[in-house]
């Protein structure tokens, strides 16, 4: 699997408490899913959830239906922080000037 940005992630509890970090590719290779990511579903003024399918050259999941935005949170940030950078890197939307409402947290469980 080739990542180009290998960043560090942190390894947290069923608490969601930092208990290590590793770089990115390290954890998709121990097949870990104890990490942080984000997820968001955009809605347009007509109510239409918008639900885009993944690249070919993803290395998960290849061309399945995907959340509006996703992104992995990175040692050191925020949910909040990841979120308004993945918004901007992934959809060019500003997260200050959007209608944003938390559905919840999941924990990571094993398999």
């Amino acid at each position: 699997m080739m990542i180009q940005d290998d960043e560090i992630l942190d390894i947290v509890d069923e608490n969601d408490c930092v208990i290590g970090q590793d770089k990115r590719s390290q954890i998709y290779r121990q097949r870990l899913c104890n990490f942080r990511v984000v997820n968001a579903f955009v809605i347009n003024s007509l109510g239409q959830l918008w639900i885009p399918r993944r690249s070919a050259h993803k290395s998960i999941f290849l061309l399945c239906l995907d959340v509006s935005m996703g992104g992995h949170v990175e040692t050191g940030e925020t949910y909040e922080d990841t979120l308004q950078r993945e918004l901007k890197e992934e959809l060019n939307l500003e997260l200050n000037i959007l209608n944003v409402r938390l559905l919840g947290y999941l924990t990571p469980h094993q398999y």
